[in-house]
């Protein structure tokens, strides 16, 4: 009797079993019906629709999920105690994992138009010794510091003081090499891929005159990087060479005869609906490779569909302020000549000008000596970060709001660099402040309008890594009214672009 109740309870008890797997059954295929059919779509797999391609996945997995638990199983399970019975353990979170997706995208090759003042480079093998000359010599130094301990410090502190230079020594020396081994790898991937490159020296004059070069350049950004962020190597990551999928990467330079150079030109403005281009000068500290990157970049976070071109004078790439002074005021005459021809041949409708820190100082000068009645193409003329004295830029704005279609200045309380600047030239504020301060006030000199960026940027390259600024500049290309994130400050006549500071 006892073995009748045992076997009437076990068919019972699964009974229950098979009726709670067809509802659960149930209920997984009316969320799976319920789930958006995975659409096969050409060109799902480009680098442009990555982020639907993930949704998409996601999806297929959530089916394929949702099916398995729909899906009846093959054997019961044996009761404890029959025959076959066995311990089964519960699943566990790492045999539900979804398989890791590569979410790196394929990165985006951006052309972009250049000139240049800089002479070519001819790389020697002695150029690729240099960089260890400074580990070499600190690691003189600490070997040398090493007997002088023995003499001049008592025997109670040697070995405190062998430990100290050893250690300081030690971490500078290991500090500069990894630093010169990165450059020395990087000016081998350099040479290997790019045909032409441009140093610190102005070029000679060409026998027709010109003093500037032109080309375009090919300009690889990895997908993966948020507006404004410009990925290089860094050596803490131990990145030595360049990889095009986390950093940007200079593919090509091609530099062109006039013709060929206003020919893809043209081509590049025609396919913008408003037939525009830009022309970027940058500042002080930058290389060939940094104003590309700098041009390019700005370019794509804007959505930019005109022609993306920049001007690169001779800047040395270091700290050397007062050669890129004396550079960048030679580079003018030669930029003024450019914008001529750019405005005669680009076939633009519409020409912006962006000239940041230092490259103001040429941006001004060229600009103010052109022939207004033939600069009717010209839009915006952008002062960002300018490093140039205020009452200097004030004498030409007339000039500069009359060729153009009007200036504007942004400027900040935040800029060191400018700061560091100023106090090379004087330490007057009165008489040396530079337009790109903010301090005591910001410059305010109508027509002109001024922007005080202090409240959403910080630094002195805000023009470019700079979301913030990104935006203000899409909308200022495109050229529509003010918004919310603007407001006037009254009275003193300025605009203050709003930022967290302003919460």
């Amino acid at each position: 009797m006892d073995e009748t109740a045992r076997l009437k309870a076990a068919e019972a008890e699964r009974a229950m079993r098979a009726m709670q797997a067809e509802l659960a059954r149930s209920e997984a295929a009316e969320a799976m019906k319920a789930a958006p059919e995975l659409p096969v779509a050409a060109g799902v797999d480009q680098p442009g629709n990555a982020g639907v391609s993930r949704a998409l996945l996601d999806i297929a997995r959530d089916r394929d999920e949702l099916a398995m638990l729909a899906a009846p199983s093959i054997e019961s399970e044996p009761e404890p105690g029959e025959v076959g019975a066995s311990h089964s353990p519960e699943p566990t979170r790492a045999t539900l994992e979804r398989p890791a997706i590569d979410d790196q995208a394929e990165p985006v090759v951006r052309t972009v138009y250049y000139a240049t003042d800089r002479a070519r480079v001819e790389r020697r093998p002695l150029d690729l010794a240099w960089p260890f000359a400074l580990p070499g010599a600190l690691l003189m130094g600490t070997l040398g510091c090493l007997p002088l301990a023995r003499r001049f410090i008592k025997d109670a502190y040697q070995p405190a003081t062998r430990l100290l230079v050893v250690s300081v020594g030690g971490l500078a020396v290991l500090a500069t090499t990894g630093l010169a081994l990165q450059n020395v790898v990087q000016a081998d991937q350099r040479d290997h891929m790019l045909a032409v490159q441009y140093g610190t020296t102005h070029r000679d004059v060409d026998p027709d005159g010109t003093p500037y070069e032109r080309g375009q350049v090919q300009v690889s950004i990895p997908s993966n990087r948020a507006p404004g962020e410009v990925p290089r190597p860094n050596l803490v990551r131990f990145e030595f060479y360049v990889d095009p999928m986390r950093h940007f990467q200079l593919k090509a330079i091609d530099p062109g005869s006039r013709s060929g150079f206003y020919a893809g030109l043209r081509e590049a403005v025609a396919a913008d609906p408003d037939g525009s281009a830009f022309v970027f000068v940058h500042g002080f500290h930058n290389t060939f490779e940094d104003a590309a990157f700098r041009t390019a970049q700005i370019a794509h976070d804007m959505e930019y569909a005109g022609a993306p071109v920049f001007f690169s004078w001779p800047s040395q790439g270091s700290l050397d302020y007062l050669t890129e002074a004396e550079n960048v005021k030679t580079s003018a005459a030669n930029l003024r000549r450019f914008l001529g021809e750019l405005h005669e041949y680009s076939g633009a409708s519409r020409i912006h000008l962006i000239a940041h820190g230092m490259g103001s100082r040429a941006l001004a000068e060229a600009v103010e000596h052109m022939d207004a009645a033939r600069s009717n193409r010209f839009g915006r003329l952008i002062f960002a970060a300018p490093d140039i004295r205020r009452k200097l830029l004030a004498q030409k704005i007339d000039s500069l709001d009359g060729i153009t279609e009007g200036v504007t200045l942004y400027a900040s309380s935040n800029d060191a660099a400018l700061v560091r600047s100023r106090v090379l030239q004087g330490r007057d504020v009165e008489n040396y402040q530079r337009a790109g301060e903010t301090t005591p006030i910001p410059m305010i000199q109508p027509p002109m309008q001024t922007v005080d960026v202090s409240g959403a940027t910080d630094g002195h390259s805000y023009i470019s890594n700079s979301p913030a600024m990104i935006a203000e500049l899409r909308r200022v290309f495109r050229g529509e009214p003010e918004h919310d994130g603007l407001y006037f400050v009254r009275p003193e006549g300025y605009w203050r672009l709003r930022g967290a500071r302003d919460q």
